[in-house]
């Protein structure tokens, strides 16, 4: 029952902070909305710890650098195609990366009843026909649908070694993955020397995406 609670809270965390990160990325380069929005969740995490003040639990938690790569890569292509395509279209496809956990889970001994299978089946095939578009007579992918395919197999492969990092807490493996997103971002930023500029009117939209997306 808890677990389905910190699941639904992490899906409108998610929900709220990816609909306003895809909202700014229309105006804004999607890397400088990463750039500037995750350091606030940084700051949030590494205060928790430090109150905490616990070590590591084991060298498991450094799975989160490898989840952090693969997280950060998925919600750069995410706000690429939420900038290139209808929401509408985009989020469903990107959403399909839930399928990999599932299979993972499944392979590794998981129990599922008949009417969860058909709900897996059902939400990959509502995605895919999302991401088709008929035009002039013609069928072809929507806007971002290319983007929303590497969102999905980057969040998909965020969640396995996610899992692992937190077999025996949650809050390290958190702020490493925070530490390893925020490092990923800012060196690409740097190496291609456009630091972002303009953007204190939507500061504070930048700080409810850091603190929703480090939430959830």
């Amino acid at each position: 029952m808890l677990s389905g609670a910190f699941a639904l809270g992490a899906s409108l965390a998610w929900g709220v902070g990816d609909f306003l990160g895809g909202l700014k990325s229309r105006v804004m380069p999607a890397l400088s909305v990463m750039a500037l929005s995750q350091p606030f969740g940084l700051v949030a995490l590494g205060i928790a710890v430090a109150i905490r003040g616990t070590a590591p639990p084991g060298p498991e938690v450094w799975w989160a650098c490898l989840s952090a790569v693969l997280g950060t890569l998925g919600l750069f292509a995410f706000y690429r195609g939420m900038a290139a395509g209808a929401m509408s279209v985009v989020v469903p496809v990107a959403s399909v990366a839930a399928a990999f956990p599932v299979i993972w889970g499944l392979a590794s001994g998981d129990n599922v009843s008949h009417v969860q299978e058909i709900g897996f089946v059902a939400a990959i095939g509502g995605s895919a026909l999302a991401s088709i578009e008929r035009h002039e007579q013609r069928t072809r992918l929507a806007a971002g649908v290319g983007w929303a395919l590497l969102a999905m197999v980057a969040f998909g492969g965020y969640f396995v070694p996610m899992h692992a990092a937190s077999a025996h807490d949650w809050l390290w493996p958190s702020f490493i993955f925070r530490c390893t997103s925020v490092t990923v971002v800012w060196t690409i930023v740097l190496l291609r020397r456009k630091v972002p500029h303009g953007f204190r009117p939507h500061l504070w939209a930048l700080v409810a995406i850091g603190f929703l997306d480090t939430g959830g």
